[in-house]
């Protein structure tokens, strides 16, 4: 940054025409310079400097009335993005001020720098007012960098020192908030002197932001120069709002005071306040406001315990607006065994497009579960939960993240306490009386619906394990259904440790079925423990499906070959063939049953949850081909295994496989329609034996070309039949 030659220049003719008008007269003109755009201008006018990010600002300061050689300290745990130096002075009308200073750091040779923004300033009573501002970022060795800077300071040659100060802002995306720093810079002068003349507060500064959807707390920080004596009274005033924003605070009722803050600096002469060092009460931004002003007062009459109000310039001004936040929640103690849910909750003042909250929780708890991975989002506001249990006694710290798309920037905001962020959550599991009970239908662990699938008046059998989880022996422990559920326990009385089943018998209704078994148990001092589990099942009216396997011939063949190629219908006199594996799959794919086809090639399943399934058809001979299917338009004499429907579930048998379309049952149905044709392995009505009679021209026995060896009709053909015993 370079310095504004028009403001010297002012400033150089404003101390000339003052000197020539009124050179002997005891006041001159009064000239100063509220704060604006910091620091690389000064004068009413532009916008504040603005960063925008994961950024944080670092202060530090000394006063140098007394001394012209001292040391200071900021430390700057993040990559430094702004840092700026500023220093201030008084003197009468005749004085001069000093822009070039000298200043070292860590230790290391001092640096001749000079101001890149100067004010002079003129109160009523003949004092001129300097302010000096120095980016301290400049440079291939710049006066501020990342960690501890230890900043020597000398050669300031003004007739009153008040002091110098550093701010830095800088980045860290795991310590700071996702939040909005603006700077202002200037030469605003408060007089009240030991005399009893006065000079005016200072001018109203005020910032602008986004709205947020819920009050925020916001910070500030500024440097004061000239406040040489603690008796001096001072107070800070702001206010918060939207629309017209208001040109004085002191004394308004809209508007809120700090008392005797700028004391934040060891010795007289310059001060900082600063919020995170100092904050006698939290500076609230309303959800909706967009703009929040300060000021600075010189009470007249001045506050309890102080003799004048204060003689001093305001310098600069920093105020940081969380944009975004994340708060976890609640903190608590639980006894073991107790399920504790955190609340992870995001507030953004800015609208984002997407949001990715990641909860943890260290060390890793027995259970844990959450919903961030969906949360539930209410304009700017999202939230979702981290649930966890422990079975032992610790200490579990519950940390959150969120990362948000603000379309062409991403904010990351965590639980550091830094802005309107929360800290990490604390739940603590000591140990206590407790107890526990776990459910099972028909030995499931069925919490969640379905449960398992048992028949209408089928038996239900329910157990419920209780078992005392805590530290104490358990007396008067029964157990109840919230169905009626009549429940049988072995005891009343469980040692620590211990454990019993109670059970309890039902028929099965039909339908989803839900209940809920709850224990309840005290200690010998009458401390009550309970505990409680659901379980579930879904009754249902059993349906089947069956069939047979058919070998296929076709009896309207007219060659041997025709008969038996098979037609893919079930003729008469076609018989089943035993022997073929039939499998039964649901429509996902799961193996439900298998069975062998017998009795005439017949199969069947019964008993079957109705829905969705499909017949695998298994041929484990060397001989037979399965016919087409859907032949004709009579389903109930085709085959239904289907050649062209892909098998894809891994089959362990050996074997030509063919499977069935997709089969729906509904409640006690029996579908007895879904059959195979099995060519060349019928045991009746299906066979053919037949070739060819020809003329073997060249007697060698072997068939030559239809020309040459010609078949021969009507030769009589006898087919024999080998009776028991060899006979014919």
């Amino acid at each position: 940054m370079k310095t504004t030659v028009w403001i010297k220049l002012l400033m150089a003719l404003t101390i000339l025409v003052a000197l020539m008008v009124w050179p002997t007269v005891a006041s001159a003109q009064e000239i100063d310079f509220p704060l604006s755009s910091a620091p690389s201008s000064a004068g009413a006018g532009p916008e504040p400097q603005r960063f925008v990010g994961n950024y944080c600002g670092a202060f530090g300061g000394i006063s140098m009335r007394d001394e012209d050689d001292r040391t200071f300290a900021v430390d700057v745990p993040g990559t430094p993005v702004g840092a700026y130096i500023y220093w201030s002075g008084r003197g009468g009308l005749n004085a001069t001020g000093d822009a070039a200073i000298q200043i070292g750091r860590n230790g290391g040779p001092l640096q001749d720098i000079t101001a890149d923004v100067e004010t002079v300033a003129v109160s009523d009573n003949n004092y001129q007012w300097f302010t000096y501002a120095y980016n301290a970022l400049q440079g291939t060795d710049p006066l501020i960098g990342s960690g501890l800077n230890s900043l020597r300071v000398t050669g300031m040659d003004i007739p009153e020192r008040h002091g110098i100060g550093a701010l830095v802002v800088y980045e860290n995306a795991d310590l700071c908030p996702y939040q909005q720093i603006d700077l202002f810079f200037g030469n605003d002068v408060l007089y009240k002197g030991w005399d009893g003349s006065s000079g005016p507060h200072s001018e109203v500064t005020c910032v602008d932001f986004p709205a947020p959807p819920e009050p925020i707390e916001i910070d500030i920080q500024m440097f004061v120069g000239g406040i040489e004596n603690p008796l001096r009274s001072d107070a800070i005033w702001y206010a918060t709002g939207t629309g017209a924003k208001p040109v004085n605070l002191v004394n308004e009722s809209f508007a809120f005071f700090l008392d005797e803050q700028l004391e934040g600096l060891a010795g007289n002469e310059f001060d900082n306040y600063d919020t995170f060092v100092q904050d006698p009460q939290p500076i609230v931004v309303k959800g909706g406001d967009t703009w929040a002003c300060f000021q600075i007062e010189s009470p007249e009459p001045p506050n309890p315990g102080k003799t004048k109000g204060i003689s001093a310039t305001w310098i600069n001004l920093a105020v940081r607006i969380p944009l975004a936040n994340i708060a976890i929640t609640p903190d608590g103690v639980n006894p073991l065994n107790d399920p504790h849910t955190f609340t992870v909750t995001v507030e953004s003042s800015l609208s984002f497009q997407s949001l990715t909250i990641t909860p943890s929780v260290e060390p890793t708890p027995d259970e844990q579960s959450t919903t961030c991975d969906n949360p539930v989002i209410e304009g700017a506001t999202a939230t979702c939960t981290l649930t966890i249990n422990s079975s032992m006694p610790g200490v579990f710290t519950a940390t959150a993240e969120a990362i948000i798309d603000l379309g062409t920037i991403t904010a990351t905001v965590v639980t550091n306490g830094r802005g309107n962020s929360s800290l990490p959550a604390i739940k603590t599991y000591i140990p206590g009386p407790a107890i526990d009970i776990e459910k099972a239908t028909n030995g499931e662990d069925a919490d969640d619906p379905t449960g398992p699938y048992i028949p209408v008046d089928g038996a239900v059998n329910w157990t419920y394990v209780v078992t005392n989880i805590g530290d104490v022996d358990l007396f008067d422990v029964t157990v109840v259904d919230d169905q009626g559920v009549v429940v049988t326990c072995p005891q009343t009385t469980l040692v620590v440790g211990e454990s019993m089943t109670c059970t309890g018998q039902g028929v099965a209704v039909a339908g989803q079925y839900a209940n809920i078994g709850t224990v309840t148990g005290q200690t010998s001092t009458g401390q009550e423990v309970n505990d409680e589990d659901p379980s579930h099942y879904f009754g249902y009216i059993p349906a089947a499906i069956g069939d047979f396997v058919f070998g296929d011939s076709n009896p309207d063949g007219e060659t041997p070959a025709e008969i038996v190629s098979g037609n893919g219908l079930q003729d008469e006199g076609e018989l089943g063939v035993d022997g073929i594996i039939v499998q039964l799959y649901t429509s996902d794919d799961v193996l439900v049953a298998e069975t062998v086809t017998a009795d005439g090639g017949f199969y069947e399943f019964v008993g079957l949850i109705p829905g969705d399934y499909y017949v695998v058809f298994i041929n484990p001979f060397d001989e037979g081909l399965w016919t087409f299917a859907n032949i004709g338009d009579n389903d109930a004499v085709d085959s239904d295994g289907d050649l062209f429907l892909p098998v894809t579930v891994e089959i362990e048998h050996e074997g030509d496989v063919i499977r069935t379309d997709i089969i729906s049952l509904e409640p006690g149905e029996y579908d007895s329609s879904w059959d195979a044709g099995l060519v060349g392995l019928s045991t009746l009505g299906s066979s053919a034996l037949g070739d060819r009679v020809w003329l073997d021209r060249d007697k060698d026995g072997i068939q030559d070309d239809v020309v040459t060896e010609p078949g021969i009709a009507d030769v009589l053909v006898t087919l024999y039949k080998v009776l028991d015993g060899g006979e014919l």
